[in-house]
């Protein structure tokens, strides 16, 4: 792409851990990368290790040490987080929000626990009696990341959407939005009307999701707590 000048702008789907490495880094930008969505999955160490995410632990101060190194070569970085973990707790929605602030990252896109048939998570959920959702294929349809499709630990399907609504409150307050978008990384390489356009599209979809989920529970009622 470098060689082909071709003056593309475009975005990556990648791991935190491709921060380590400033000569990709450094590529990447030269090449018209500039931003990453990145899966940091959980903002807990017991989160990470639920998801079998171990290889993603690392210290705050590591963490925010690489954000930093990524923002320097003018790339902004979506970070997507999975709440309704048996690991998580009430209040997680906010605590995600403002962990992601002080991390440094510049977008936030909020997912749901969702198990997807062959994976292990699905295999201990469905032992569990906790799939309320399995007319396949017709309920397909909510397996996207979005809808409350099981039943979680300790939150309703009420509970966890109002912490995925307090997480986007939270997270693209406008004071947060404008300081992220014209403040924040002023000199290194930072794109004001970039990262402005991507907090206001993914407040608007966090939005939509809602109004989704309201139509969801008309259909399906409240999903409960589990059990278990």
């Amino acid at each position: 792409m470098i060689q082909a000048n071709l003056g593309k702008k475009w975005v990556a789907q990648t791991t935190i851990n491709c921060g380590d490495d400033e000569e990709f880094l450094e590529l990447a930008q030269k090449a018209g990368c500039i931003g990453f969505l990145i899966g940091f999955e959980s903002n807990s160490k017991e989160g990470l290790v639920e998801l079998n995410k171990k290889f993603s632990i690392r210290s705050s101060d590591k963490m925010v040490a690489t954000i930093d190194r990524i923002h320097k070569y003018g790339i902004s970085i979506a970070g997507s987080f999975i709440i309704g973990l048996d690991s998580d707790s009430p209040g997680i929605g906010r605590n995600v929000s403002e962990e992601a602030k002080q991390l440094g990252i510049d977008v936030i896109v909020m997912m749901l626990l969702t198990p997807l048939p062959g994976t292990k998570v699905y295999k201990k959920l469905d032992e569990e009696n906790r799939l309320p959702l399995k007319s396949y294929p017709k309920d397909w349809e909510y397996y996207t990341l979005k809808f409350p499709v099981v039943h979680f630990e300790k939150f309703s399907s009420i509970d966890i959407m109002s912490e995925m609504e307090q997480a986007y409150k939270s997270f693209f307050s406008l004071p947060s939005t404008m300081y992220r978008s014209f403040v924040k990384d002023i000199g290194n390489g930072n794109k004001p009307l970039f990262k402005l356009l991507a907090n206001l599209s993914s407040k608007r979809m966090g939005q939509l999701e809602l109004i989704e989920h309201q139509k969801f529970t008309k259909i399906y009622g409240t999903i409960a707590k589990s059990s278990v």
